[in-house]
């Protein structure tokens, strides 16, 4: 419960400031605000160590697939960091091109407010999930691939975990709760009384991106035995390689 108690406290000392304290609050999640700061510099900073991890896994000749996973992961973060920015329209203070701003709920330039705010945020509770153990208890089931789940999502248990998971409980609420909610005809909303707390949330999912990195690095350089134990079919083409060594 200790490692659930930090990300939830996280989320719930910013609630707790939008309910005490709104002005402080909406400067608190304003566009270019603190949170939206913290949320492009743990992006930027899970971009390295993603390639990072990438480096020590193909320096330490793990499976080559398992190498572009982390490089495809390095890349999201990278753009993630970006979306976040709307690619520096803002700061920079250019328009964008028209066929992307006019589709745009926020006309900015950026790809995820594409989306409509349900598939937003129905995204963005699917990735909580397979974060919070989901997606390793599916991975360690699968041939070839399980011995490596470790790698691919954080475990139920580890550290990155519960940040997952806090993000999925508070996105669940507008991708599950809510239209329910609507369904029966009831008209509540929480961004009626707190907006925006998807902010706060994706802090906190931010935060669980780069201590899993930082768990997957410790993984690499701590367990580097583990390339001697590659998956079944790069085991079969080293014993053609050995075989054909001693011929």
């Amino acid at each position: 419960m200790l490692a659930w108690s930090i990300p939830a406290g996280v989320f719930l000392v910013v609630l707790l400031i939008g309910v005490l304290d709104l002005p402080l609050y909406e400067w608190l999640i304003d566009e270019d605000g603190p949170i939206e700061s913290a949320q492009l510099l743990l992006a930027l900073a899970t971009a390295v160590l993603a390639s990072v991890v990438a480096f020590q896994l193909w320096k330490l000749q793990w499976p080559r697939w398992l190498v572009f996973c982390w490089v495809v992961f390095a890349a999201g973060s990278f753009l993630l960091a970006g979306e976040e920015m709307s690619w520096g329209q803002r700061q920079l203070g250019f328009s964008g091109p028209d066929a992307l701003t006019s589709a745009n709920f926020q006309n900015e330039t950026n790809a995820h407010n594409l989306l409509t705010p349900w598939a937003l945020s129905a995204t963005y509770t699917i990735v909580g999930v397979y974060g919070a153990g989901v997606g390793h208890a599916v991975w360690r089931r699968l041939p070839r691939v399980g011995e490596f789940a470790d790698l691919l999502a954080p475990r139920w248990g580890s550290v990155s975990a519960p940040w997952f998971g806090v993000h999925a409980v508070v996105y669940a609420w507008y991708s599950v709760v809510e239209p329910i909610l609507h369904t029966l005809g009831s008209d509540f909303s929480a961004d009626d009384h707190l907006r925006k707390l998807g902010e706060p949330s994706e802090l906190v999912l931010g935060a669980g991106f780069l201590i899993f990195a930082i768990e997957s690095l410790l993984i690499a350089r701590l367990h580097p035995d583990a390339a001697a134990s590659p998956a079944p079919a790069e085991r079969g083409d080293r014993l053609v390689d050995d075989d054909s060594g001693h011929g």
